[in-house]
């Protein structure tokens, strides 16, 4: 019974979704049409998978130089930047969605507006965390993790 209901609310907002893309005359099955979904497949993949192999062949460029220990405080600095995605607050993925349902709108106007409004509190919010993280390195190098000395040492 709930599986029949959330289809057919599903469906209704769908379908509403669709008839208003078709007053704008915009046609959906163009945009998820062989070649253009292919394309699109391959950079989505490509923008994952480059990462990937530049990981793989760096990461005995940068342990033998480094060495274990320094390495592992890269590691330690990468997992921290991955954790400060938290204060993006999803606005990025918010913001990709709404430039992907508005693009083709002719009444687009304040679009401009929206996206460099949320590109400046993403950079606020992005100067922010990197004054916080540059205010608490030293304590968290020489008083946390109690390392002293220089890189080469």
């Amino acid at each position: 019974m709930a599986k029949r209901y959330l289809r057919a609310a599903f469906g209704a907002a769908r379908d509403e979704v669709l008839s208003e893309r078709a007053e704008l005359g915009i046609d959906y099955r163009e945009l998820t049409a062989g070649r253009r979904l292919a394309a699109g497949t391959f950079w989505n993949l490509t923008g994952t998978g480059a990462p990937l192999v530049v990981g793989v062949v760096a990461m005995p460029l940068l342990i033998h130089p480094l060495g274990t220990d320094r390495f592992a405080l890269l590691t330690l600095a990468w997992v921290l930047a991955g954790h400060l995605n938290l204060f993006d607050f999803a606005l990025g993925r918010g913001l990709t969605q709404l430039v992907a349902s508005r693009i083709a709108d002719p009444k687009n106007e304040d679009l401009p507006v929206v996206i460099w409004t949320s590109l400046a509190v993403m950079a606020g919010f992005g100067v922010m965390a990197a004054a916080v993280v540059a205010l608490l390195t030293p304590w968290f190098v020489h008083d946390a993790l109690r390392l002293h000395g220089s890189p080469g040492a």
